[in-house]
């Protein structure tokens, strides 16, 4: 068996962390670009826990896919700020 990926450590790491409301994360690489392995860890905790990108570095997701994004986007460098979203708030297509 491989080693496991930053993204799965997140994961696990957050299996008791439930919230009701949803969340936004946006996180910020300023100085410079993630790996292209920051992408896949993000798709990763995209198919296992939920959540949508609503712009390239935002993200829209109930509170433990949030917190794990929010992990990974601070564990590869980036700036990150997490909002806690009202219940009449709407993402429209």
């Amino acid at each position: 068996m491989g080693r496991k990926s930053i993204a799965q450590k997140i994961i696990e790491s957050l299996k008791n962390e439930q919230d009701e409301a949803n969340w936004i994360v946006c996180y910020d690489f300023r100085d410079e670009q993630p790996v292209g392995r920051f992408y896949q860890n993000l798709q990763e905790i995209l198919g296992t826990l939920g959540g949508e990108m609503i712009q390239y570095s935002v993200f829209y997701g109930p509170e433990r896919a949030s917190s794990a994004v929010k992990e990974l986007a601070e564990y590869y460098g980036a700036m990150v700020s997490m909002f806690r979203v009202d219940s009449g708030f709407r993402i429209n297509p």
